[in-house]
C-alpha cells in the first residue's frame, strides 16, 4: 500500500513539472517554426534575386560581352542591356574594345647601379637591330590596336574564364618595357621578327634619317600578320619612337646629320634662288612681249594710217595735181616754219624794191618774262 502511494505521488510531482515547462516549450518550438519560416523566405527571396537580376548585364560601347554556357560561346552582346541565367548556367565575359597600346625596345640598356646606358654594347643586356650595310642601330617601337572580333579574340587567343584578371606586366627580359601575359605577348614577338627582318633589307640611312619607307614596310607587314592570323584584332598604328645609333658612334653620326641638314639647307636656298631668277625672267619676258606687241600694234596702226591718207592724196592728185601739189607745199612749208624761231618774209614792192627791218638787239626772252609779270602785278 505504501509502495503504491509512494507511486502516485512521484507522478503527480512528475505530471506538476511537466506542466510547469510546457508553455516555454511550446514558445521555443513556436520561435523555431518562425525563424526557420523566414529564413526559408529570405533564402527562396535570395534565389529569386540572384536569377532575377545575377544574370541582368549592361554592355557599355566601349566593350563586348560573351555569354558562354557550359563551356561554350553561346552570343555576342554589344551595347544595350541584356539578361541571362547566371552561373552555373552562364558565364559573362568581358572584353574591352578600347584601344591598347605595347612596345617593343631594342634599345641599349642602363649599366648595373647606372641610369645611363654603357658606353659600350653588351650582347645578352642590350638590344640592337643590323642592317643591311652592316651597321648597328636601336629603335624603339609603339603598336596601337584594339579588338574588333570578341569571339574570335576569345576563341583563338584567350580561351580563359578571366582572361584580363591576371593580366600584369611581366619583364620577360630586362630590355623589355611592357610586356604582358596573353596576346600582347604573341604580338610583340610577332612585330619583334619583322623589325628584324625588315631592318637587315634597308641601310642605316634609311633606317635612321630618310625612314618613312622602312616605317611602312614594318607597318604593311605587321599589319597583314595580324591579319592572316585572325586574331580578332586590328592594328591601328605602328610607330617608331626612337631610332638611334649606339652611343658611342652617336658623335659621328651627329656629324653626318648635321652635315646632311647643311647640304639641304643650301639645296633649298638654290632651288630658291632658282625659282626666283626664273620668275623674274618670265616677268621680264612677259614685259618685253608686251611692249613688242604695242609697238607692232601702234607701228600697224600708223603704216594703215600713212596708206590711207596715201590712197586719199593720190585720189585727189589723180582728179586736180595742181591742187594736190599747192596744198602739199603749203603744209611742209608750215611744218618748217614751226620749227623755227624768228621768221622773216621778204617780199617784192609794187616798184619792185625790196626792204628788210631787223631787230639788233632783241630784247631776252627772259627779261621780257620778268617785265610783262612786273607790269601785271602793278
Amino acid at each position: 500500500m505504501k509502495n503504491a502511494e509512494h507511486e502516485q505521488e512521484h507522478g503527480a510531482q512528475q505530471d506538476s513539472s511537466y506542466g510547469r515547462y510546457d508553455l516555454g516549450l511550446k514558445s521555443f518550438v513556436r520561435s523555431l517554426r518562425i525563424a526557420f519560416m523566414i529564413m526559408a523566405a529570405l533564402i527562396i527571396g535570395m534565389l529569386v534575386f540572384f536569377f532575377a537580376f545575377g544574370g541582368f548585364v549592361i554592355v557599355s560601347p566601349q566593350e563586348s560581352v560573351l555569354l558562354v554556357r557550359f563551356g561554350k560561346v553561346h552570343a555576342v552582346w554589344d551595347k544595350g542591356w541584356y539578361w541571362a541565367f547566371p552561373r552555373p548556367v552562364n558565364e559573362f565575359i568581358r572584353i574591352p574594345k578600347t584601344p591598347k597600346t605595347f612596345f617593343v625596345s631594342f634599345l641599349a640598356q642602363p649599366e648595373r647601379g647606372s641610369l645611363n646606358p654603357g658606353a659600350s654594347l653588351a650582347p645578352g643586356r642590350d638590344r640592337y637591330l643590323l642592317t643591311a650595310d652592316a651597321n648597328i642601330i636601336h629603335t624603339r617601337w609603339r603598336v596601337v590596336y584594339r579588338v574588333n572580333n570578341a569571339r574570335t579574340y576569345y576563341e583563338r587567343v584567350i580561351a580563359a574564364t578571366s582572361p584580363f584578371a591576371n593580366e600584369l606586366m611581366q619583364k620577360l627580359h630586362p630590355s623589355d618595357e611592357a610586356y604582358y601575359g596573353g596576346p600582347i605577348v604573341l604580338m610583340q614577338n610577332m612585330l619583334r621578327d619583322i623589325v628584324i627582318r625588315t631592318t637587315a633589307a634597308h641601310s642605316v640611312e634609311q633606317a635612321l634619317y630618310n625612314n618613312q619607307p622602312y616605317i611602312s614596310q614594318v607597318q604593311d607587314s605587321f599589319v597583314n600578320a595580324v591579319a592572316d592570323m585572325d586574331l580578332g584584332v586590328v592594328v591601328d598604328a605602328v610607330t617608331i619612337d626612337t631610332a638611334q645609333p649606339p652611343l658611342k658612334t652617336k658623335a659621328a653620326f651627329d656629324e653626318v646629320s648635321i652635315a646632311r641638314q647643311e647640304r639641304e639647307k643650301m639645296i633649298s636656298e638654290a632651288l630658291s634662288y632658282r625659282v626666283e631668277q626664273e620668275n623674274q625672267a618670265l616677268s621680264e619676258e612677259v614685259r618685253i612681249k608686251a611692249e613688242a606687241e604695242n609697238y607692232r600694234t601702234r607701228v600697224a596702226s600708223e603704216i594703215k594710217s600713212e596708206v590711207f591718207y596715201f590712197n586719199k592724196i593720190n585720189e585727189e592728185y589723180m582728179r586736180s595735181p595742181e591742187t594736190v601739189l599747192v596744198s602739199l607745199y603749203n603744209y611742209t612749208l608750215a611744218d618748217v616754219l614751226a620749227l623755227t624761231k624768228e621768221k622773216f618774209i621778204i617780199h617784192k614792192s609794187a616798184r619792185g624794191n625790196q626792204e628788210v627791218r631787223l631787230k639788233i638787239n632783241p630784247e631776252p626772252i627772259q627779261k621780257k618774262l620778268i617785265n610783262n609779270n612786273n607790269e601785271n602785278r602793278g
